[in-house]
């Protein structure tokens, strides 16, 4: 629903302490809206922020929390029996999803919407440091916290907006896709593959929103397709707005002379084969190297030039939990925590340890989602090949929580060098007693598995 809001509009957000729903209500008060919440799944360190902020906010539903609200806005995971919503409904108060509510924020036309399975969080980060290091000043929206930013929203009015665009549902009320309401003018296809099987049947049901995304492309917009897949190449074909290529040799844009160090990667960017400078960015892996590609190639469409873009790759600090090195330099172990959920992403960020490092490469890896497990298990048997060792934890139910599960953990410990950690003791153990000065471990997971990577590196450095 698109609408107006009156200055000082009282708005109420369900979900309030989720990431991006905790970063927009800083962005929307910041605006001079009056703002309230309710989670009652808030934990620490968001719930902290929202605290130190001074925002109003419940954990406990409340129809009272209403009280003088014009605009409902409402996170992804609220139920349709939520009381709050339920009243806001009875009492004609307006609901919008988040990215709708978002998208009434924004006042440029000019939205880069980076989209994709994978790298959608690093490539909007690192576009929006770029844009911000040149001068920019850009409106942003970053599903995690970025570092080089002390907030993943900033809705300031800026001439240029970058935005992480879902393909997953707005709301439980609004199936529609989270990019569909952002309106870009430019965007970025990094990758599409199956996913969220608890939403979509099938591929095709996912190709169709990227369908749908590309269609509604303007005229003198831009897309920015990764080559290296049949699928999005084929969606590309649909834009009416101009459409280049990254990646694989054959595409318009493509890094050559690739290093991988142990500070990140160096590459040379070409376009259609001329050469246009080489960039050093504090980023890991082969699949990094191609976010990287498109993140420049729409800088240098917005007007930026090759020579500012160098000097502000280099001070690129990434996002957290994207490959996020929690041990200190002086530590013998390195230990990594990463958001890697899906197979591709855990199996890219596993080569990436193995490009960059030269010890044995340890991982452990809770599963995100009984659906999700089920429906790409046989992928996450295959995924763990670049480990020495790998260990698989419970799943983590998420939104499934509760739910009658056909699959367990133990199904995706069928090779060697995959084993089912039931314990979390005795996998710290095993740990400690295999591990060896020069070794890496990456701890990968949605929400952190109780916060592994920090208590693990402290057991071994």
């Amino acid at each position: 629903m698109t609408m107006k809001l009156r200055d000082k509009a009282h708005i109420h957000i369900l979900g309030i302490a989720g990431h991006a729903m905790s970063g927009v209500a800083m962005a929307a008060r910041e605006l001079g809206y009056k703002v309230s919440g309710t989670d009652e799944a808030a934990y620490p360190p968001v719930s902290d922020r929202l605290d130190a902020e001074g925002i109003t906010w419940y954990r406990e539903a409340d129809v009272t929390h209403l009280e003088g609200v014009d605009l409902l806005v409402l996170g992804g995971g609220v139920a349709v029996d939520h009381q709050e919503l339920v009243a806001a409904q009875e009492a004609g108060i307006a609901i919008q999803s988040y990215p709708e509510f978002v998208s009434t924020l924004i006042s440029t036309d000019n939205r880069i919407v980076v989209t994709g399975t994978h790298g959608k969080t690093t490539t909007t980060a690192f576009i929006a440091w770029l844009l911000e290091s040149t001068g920019r000043k850009p409106d942003f929206l970053i599903g995690i916290q970025p570092k080089n930013f002390t907030r993943s929203v900033r809705l300031d009015g800026g001439e240029v907006a970058v935005l992480e665009g879902d393909e997953y549902r707005s709301s439980r009320l609004d199936t529609s896709s989270k990019f569909s309401h952002y309106q870009a003018k430019t965007a970025i296809i990094t990758s599409i593959e199956m996913d969220h099987p608890d939403l979509f049947a099938d591929l095709a049901a996912v190709r169709q929103r990227f369908e749908g995304l590309v269609q509604n492309l303007p005229e003198h917009g831009l897309l920015v397709y990764c080559n290296d897949s049949q699928i999005i190449r084929e969606v590309a074909r649909e834009s009416k707005a101009h459409a280049v290529s990254y990646g694989d040799d054959a595409a318009r844009w493509r890094a050559v002379n690739t290093q991988f160090t142990s500070k990140g990667i160096e590459f040379d960017l070409l376009h259609d084969n001329e050469h246009q400078g080489r960039f050093i960015v504090p980023l890991f892996g082969e699949h990094n190297v191609s976010n990287a590609t498109a993140a420049l190639a729409v800088c240098l469409a917005q007007g930026i030039s090759t020579e500012d873009l160098q000097r502000a790759a280099v001070s690129f600090l990434g996002a957290s939990r994207r490959f996020e090195c929690v041990s200190t330099t002086d530590d013998q172990i390195t230990v990594i925590d990463d958001y890697a959920h899906h197979p591709t992403e855990v199996a890219a960020t596993l080569a990436a340890a193995k490009q960059h490092f030269t010890g044995k490469i340890y991982a452990v890896f809770q599963p995100h989602t009984y659906s999700r497990t089920q429906s790409l298990l046989k992928e996450y048997q295959a995924c763990f090949i670049d480990a020495d060792a790998a260990y698989i934890v419970d799943i983590e139910g998420a939104r499934e929580a509760g739910v009658s599960a056909d699959v367990t953990s133990s199904a995706l410990a069928t090779e060697p060098n995959v084993h089912y950690a039931l314990d979390r003791t005795e996998l710290i153990n095993n740990l400690k007693e295999s591990m060896q000065p020069g070794d890496v471990l990456l701890s990968m997971s949605v929400n952190g598995y109780q916060n592994f990577a920090a208590e693990i590196s402290q057991a071994l450095n």
